[in-house]
């Protein structure tokens, strides 16, 4: 490696289990040569090595940057001898010897002796696990999937940095201690902007109305240095990202470090939208009808009063400067590998598709079902108790659970008329209702006397809930939901009866999916997107009670069989995606 004259002097710096060195080189000198030197995979170990002279070249004064990127290009490649010939003689040299797997690295200077150039060796190699970091958008919806992902990678062996801000990392379900020692949650402060387009400690889509998620994405992108320097001490073997950090582009090319697209939408969606390479705005038309690369029988597509909104939001270049249409392709461009939370035996000729779209390895990661703790009083309290008293109380299937998210912001003649159909459906229900932005107190939230009227089978309960533990109980038979992926999930794991109401994103693509695979039911709509008290009540009889659904309860009770089965996500899919993660090669499932 050729290096210009003047350069006084070579630092590396690095952090964890890398060294820092510093050799310094005497004037004038005018090239330094890298070995490349295989060590003997033992824990510690001697190597004597004969410097080769690499073909790269680098610009004068140019320090560690460079020298990471041709440590991070070397990673990649297997060398079968320990000597390697002197290419060319120097009276310095130094030697950065990585393995085949890039666990680590060092450096060692080369002395002369008779004529050839010998590198005298020491490293530790034997033991370190894959690293990678973990980059996810600051929603909720994000954050969770890549949560869960970041825990089953880290119960395979793998070592996990999950990056996000310090409130975000607080609001995460509890890491498991036994993980600790593989699992790292690093914490970034977001960037603050003016009081008037981000409020203070708003650091999640959450926190913040619609209109200000622009001015969340502009802070977000302020976190690229923070993100730079930890990846520059780090060096992962790969990163692993979500849509909205498009700068990843430059950092994995700087350093050679692996990019992969964790996309969070299922794999029918993804599929829908395509590739994200196209040029011109998308057009609501375009939207209405299957694309033309899916070539099978298929209903997922968008309804005129859906395609309106994605449209407007898809091609607005917002306060960050660039689409979320642009973030999703550069980051799909970029990447090695995309991964779906998802698996064969549910969306299997939609990945398929997909693969065969974008031309690179696309993996399923499994489905990422939760593993369910025990009830205990802690969280009995948190929802005041009464709750679960009133669900023991409940026949085996007969509860139909509502939950529409904490992002979904329900109108008035929304939340009313859902409200009109469970009071007409006469079901059992736990509605799980965050109080609008629109209503003063919680009492303002429902139609006047609602409560009265459905006391004796039914529970509003404003504020947070543990949905998981309470989609688990025995006595819920059924969801009301928007149909987004995560709860849609859940949901199946425990074999629920589905009646979905989609409202925004890629909920209504999901909702086509579930119908056509005979997993729900979608409330009927107006062409405006209106609906009613009735549509609502006759949707939840059909799934829970009426015998012409007798077919829809069996189906999402086989698929129960296969999203709950926590042995074939973990040891059959998240297995073969870390034989990716250490060797690169993708064989199909």
């Amino acid at each position: 490696m050729t290096i210009s004259e003047g350069l006084s002097y070579l630092e590396i710096v690095s952090v964890g289990p890398f060294w820092r060195v510093r050799m310094t080189i005497s004037e004038g000198l005018s090239y330094l040569e890298i070995a490349q030197v295989l060590c003997l995979k033992h824990p510690l170990c001697l190597c004597l090595g004969l410097v080769a002279q690499t073909e790269a070249k680098i610009r004068p004064r140019r320090r560690w940057s460079d020298i990471a990127r041709t440590c991070a290009r070397w990673r990649s490649e297997t060398w079968t001898s320990p000597l390697l010939f002197c290419l060319r003689h120097a009276r310095l040299a130094a030697a950065i010897a990585v393995s085949s797997s890039r666990k680590d690295f060092f450096v060692a200077l080369c002395f002369r002796a008779q004529g050839l150039f010998v590198a005298l060796c020491c490293a530790s190699l034997s033991s370190s696990p894959i690293a990678q970091v973990m980059l996810p958008w600051l929603a909720f919806g994000h954050l969770i999937p890549f949560f869960k992902l970041s825990i089953a990678l880290a119960k395979a062996g793998v070592r996990v940095s999950f990056i996000s801000t310090p409130k975000n990392i607080q609001r995460l379900p509890k890491l498991p201690s036994t993980l600790n020692h593989l699992l790292d949650l690093v914490q970034f402060p977001l960037p603050s902007l003016y009081k008037e387009h981000l409020p203070e400690g708003a650091e999640a889509t959450v926190d913040i109305p619609f209109e200000k998620i622009q001015y969340l994405k502009l802070a977000y992108d302020q976190l690229q240095p923070a993100v730079k320097q930890f990846v520059v001490n780090q060096l992962p073997d790969w990163i692993i990202c979500d849509f909205s950090p498009h700068w990843m582009k430059e950092i994995s090319q700087e350093f050679q470090v692996k990019l992969m697209f964790f996309n969070i939408l299922s794999a029918p969606s993804a599929t829908f939208f395509g590739p994200g390479t196209r040029k011109t705005p998308i057009s609501p038309e375009s939207l209405t009808a299957p694309p033309e690369w899916v070539t099978f029988p298929s209903s997922v597509a968008f309804k005129r009063h859906e395609a309106i909104p994605f449209c407007a939001g898809a091609n607005q270049i917002n306060a960050s400067g660039i689409s979320d249409w642009e973030r999703v392709a550069t980051v799909l461009i970029s990447s090695e590998a995309v991964l779906f939370r998802s698996c064969y035996e549910i969306e299997g000729e939609y990945i398929d598709a997909f693969q065969k779209l974008v031309g690179k390895p696309v993996i399923p990661i499994g489905l990422l079902p939760v593993e369910m703790p025990e009830r205990d009083g802690g969280i009995v309290d948190e929802c005041n108790g009464n709750i679960f008293e009133w669900l023991d109380k409940q026949a085996s299937k007969s509860v139909v659970f509502v939950g529409f998210g904490t992002e979904c912001n329900l109108s008035k003649d929304q939340v009313f008329e859902i409200a009109y159909g469970l009071e007409k459906s006469q079901l059992p229900f736990l509605w799980a209702l965050r109080k609008p932005s629109w209503a003063s107190t919680d009492q303002d939230s429902l139609p006047v006397g609602f409560h009265g009227r459905t006391s004796d089978r039914g529970i509003v309960y404003m504020g947070w809930i543990p949905q998981q533990e309470i989609l688990a109980h025995p006595s819920i038979g059924g969801s009301l939901f928007h149909a987004g992926w995560g709860t849609t999930i859940e949901a199946l794991q425990f074999g629920h009866s589905l009646v979905v109401l989609p409202f925004n994103i890629d909920q209504p693509l999901i909702a086509r999916f579930l119908v056509e695979k005979g997993l729900a039911i979608e409330v009927k709509r107006n062409e405006d997107g209106s609906f009613t008290g009735n549509d609502i009540a006759t949707s939840l009889r059909q799934a829970m009670v009426l015998e012409e659904s007798k077919k829809l309860r069996i189906n999402t009770r086989e698929a129960a069989a296969i999203v709950g089965n926590l042995k074939l996500h973990q040891d059959h899919y998240i297995a073969a995606f870390v034989q990716f993660l250490k060797d690169g090669i993708w064989k199909q499932i």
